[in-house]
């Protein structure tokens, strides 16, 4: 069954929306968000262009709509990366599963982020509850260990753990620096720099 078929099919299901989504975040890899259209987006979905103008209101509304699929993504692999007791496998866990993702959706990791997709002020922003999602997560990896954390302000922790895993894998994807890097280094780079992050927080 080709691709334009089933998408046809999703539609007729009333699940346009979601195909949209999954095409525009495979779009998104292969020719990056910026040669995205919605035109070309309802091409490979096999509708005309008023339908997908039915779901999204323009190009950032997909992009928007594909963000927080991805943060979804992210937060799932890592919460399963950080299930252990132990707080340094949990953490190094956490962090790899981070860069694994950004190495695996480059594209969207890099528009996940951007200011230019959240919604004006005032509006319910799904994309800000996505991130502040994220920053849950993290803490949520920290709190078996908040016995053991460095009397400190109480957001530093996760402040700091985020800082390094996110710092660290916007230089991996977006630096000429580890270009070309086998992904099994960048990760024990990554492990190191947990190691070194987590010896400071906790108290031994």
């Amino acid at each position: 069954m080709s691709s334009s078929t089933s998408s046809r099919r999703s539609y007729h299901h009333g699940d346009l929306r979601n195909v949209l989504v999954e095409q525009a975040r495979a779009l998104a890899e292969e020719v990056g968000p910026e040669h995205l259209t919605v035109r070309s987006l309802a091409a490979r979905a096999g509708v005309s262009h008023a339908a997908a103008y039915h779901h999204f209101a323009d190009k950032n509304a997909i992009l928007r709509a594909v963000a927080v699929e991805a943060f979804g993504d992210l937060r799932a692999r890592m919460r399963a990366a950080a299930d252990s007791p132990d707080a340094m496998t949990a953490f190094i866990g956490m962090a790899q599963a981070y860069l694994g993702f950004a190495l695996e959706r480059r594209a969207a990791f890099k528009f996940m982020w951007s200011p230019e997709l959240c919604m004006p002020p005032g509006e319910p922003d799904p994309l800000e509850t996505a991130q502040r999602g994220l920053a849950a997560d993290i803490d949520e990896v920290l709190a078996p260990h908040r016995d053991r954390l460095r009397p400190t302000d109480e957001r530093l922790p996760m402040l700091a753990l985020w800082s390094m895993v996110h710092g660290y894998t916007l230089i991996v994807v977006d630096t000429p620096a580890f270009k070309g890097a086998p992904p099994q280094d960048l990760q024990g780079i990554a492990a190191a720099l947990i190691v070194t992050l987590t010896n400071g927080l906790l108290v031994p």
